[in-house]
């Protein structure tokens, strides 16, 4: 059979007997392309050799049964596909390449066995968005696992919170995209990656352009290390519903990788916080905006007190303080850093931060993953009302640890004057305390008018 463009509808019951829109238990090879397939279960396979390119594929069966075997026909799960594979009937081999496979109680592809059968079935996935009851603890059921490949190359889709924490949570799921806008209603107070010892270690969310009203937790428990990518799209938390709640993203646990793309983090509190318990925190963010909004003059565009490695490449940092740094190992390339609070004095603390409104502050502090490298190339720095970039020690310090900061091609902008009213403030450092080098920068003046 070959079918191009066609649609395949089980649309009732018929005596008692469940529907699938494709029933296949013949050998012989199968093609369908570009085809509409729906029923209780959309493809039901028990022989054949199986090609669906590009298909959208539903299960209809509300809720979904159990796999029940027959000699005689089938009985259909809920699952947009399933196999059963038996002595009575052979094995069937799919591919599934692009379309859409949908369930709304099932699985995505259900695979299972009865008896002992000498040839086994396979299911081979590639591209293929997955819309499931995201509830179960996985979206594919199959015998053995080395029966199902590709299922990295599948993308859950999520329109709540809910069930976007229930895909992160799912053992073999990699990407997820969402569909809408993700409203804070209170039912689920955060979007939270957490490791596990059966879900993969390794999540991509795609916003997919839309706006996520939640703070994102990202928290790593266990020796391996967690890997988290968010890409294309907003993160904007306006109201905590938790105490704890100070972020638009935080990283907690050590071995955390985050990989940012095109993503906008706006926070009344911080937009990018790690915690300075914890090493091995490595973030690349490219082309990303992390805006603190708050009036309080405590927040910061990013707070960095954890060990690790990172790189920012054309992002923005704006906050009473714009970049308050710690520890680590930080490259900017053609980044933006504002700071925009009052003028305050230095203040260290162990539990946190203080803005001073420079727009780059170095804190060194025995408590923290010593020393802190900063290195920046191209880009603005900016501060309304007091240094561009500024550094300090907390008592304790050892002489010999220094931070180590190479500023290169950048634009200084500052609004502060030094007692006279005249000379301008652009760096604040104790040379015996840091290896500072700058090199081809331009100091420019911000003027400004008292209430405006």
């Amino acid at each position: 059979v070959s079918a191009t463009a066609c649609k395949f509808i089980a649309t009732a019951n018929v005596d008692g007997n469940t529907s699938s829109g494709v029933y296949l238990p013949a050998a012989g090879t199968y093609s369908f392309e570009a085809c509409e397939i729906s029923g209780d279960t959309g493809v039901f396979a028990k022989n054949g050799e199986i090609t669906l390119s590009n298909c959208t594929i539903t299960g209809e069966k509300e809720p979904s049964a159990d796999q029940s075997p027959s000699t005689s026909g089938f009985n259909a799960t809920g699952s947009a596909v399933v196999i059963e594979n038996s002595t009575a009937y052979g094995a069937a081999n799919i591919e599934i390449s692009g379309g859409k496979l949908t369930s709304k109680k099932g699985f995505a592809v259900e695979e299972y066995k009865v008896g002992e059968p000498t040839a086994h079935s396979s299911i081979t996935l590639n591209e293929v968005e997955i819309s499931c009851d995201t509830s179960k603890s996985a979206l594919f059921s199959v015998s053995d696992t080395a029966l199902l490949a590709g299922k990295e190359t599948c993308t859950a889709v999520a329109s709540t919170a809910k069930q976007i924490n229930e895909l992160i949570k799912a053992d073999n799921i990699k990407n997820i995209k969402v569909l809408d806008d993700i409203e804070a209603t209170g039912e689920t107070t955060k979007i939270e990656f957490l490791s596990s010892t059966s879900a993969l270690q390794e999540k991509v969310l795609d916003l997919n352009t839309h706006t996520i009203k939640l703070p994102v937790r990202i928290a790593n428990s266990l020796e391996n290390e967690l890997k988290v990518s968010l890409k294309n799209g907003n993160i904007l938390v306006e109201t905590p519903y938790e105490a704890a709640t100070i972020y638009g993203i935080l990283l907690y646990g050590n071995k955390i990788s985050l990989t940012l793309s095109g993503v906008n983090v706006t926070a009344t509190t911080t937009a990018l916080i790690t915690n300075g318990l914890f090493d091995e925190n490595n973030i690349i963010a490219t082309n990303c905006k992390f805006l603190a909004t708050g009036a309080n003059n405590v927040e910061a565009g990013a707070y960095l007190p954890a060990g690790g490695e990172s790189t920012f490449t054309g992002c923005s940092f704006t906050g009473a303080t714009g970049l308050f740094l710690k520890a680590g190992t930080l490259t900017l390339s053609d980044c933006t850093i504002i700071g925009n609070g009052s003028k305050q004095d230095p203040s260290p603390s162990t539990t946190g931060f203080n803005p001073t409104g420079s727009a780059i502050v170095i804190e060194t502090n025995n408590s923290y993953h010593l020393p802190v490298s900063l290195t920046i190339t191209g880009g603005t720095i900016a501060s309304i009302h007091n240094f561009t970039f500024e550094e300090y020690c907390a008592e304790g310090v050892a002489d010999e640890v220094k931070a180590t900061v190479l500023i290169t091609s950048a634009t200084y902008y500052t609004g502060a004057r030094d007692i006279d009213g005249i000379t301008r403030k652009y760096i604040s450092c104790d040379r015996d305390k840091i290896d500072f080098i700058d090199s081809n920068c331009t100091q420019m003046q911000i003027d400004y008018a008292e209430n405006n």
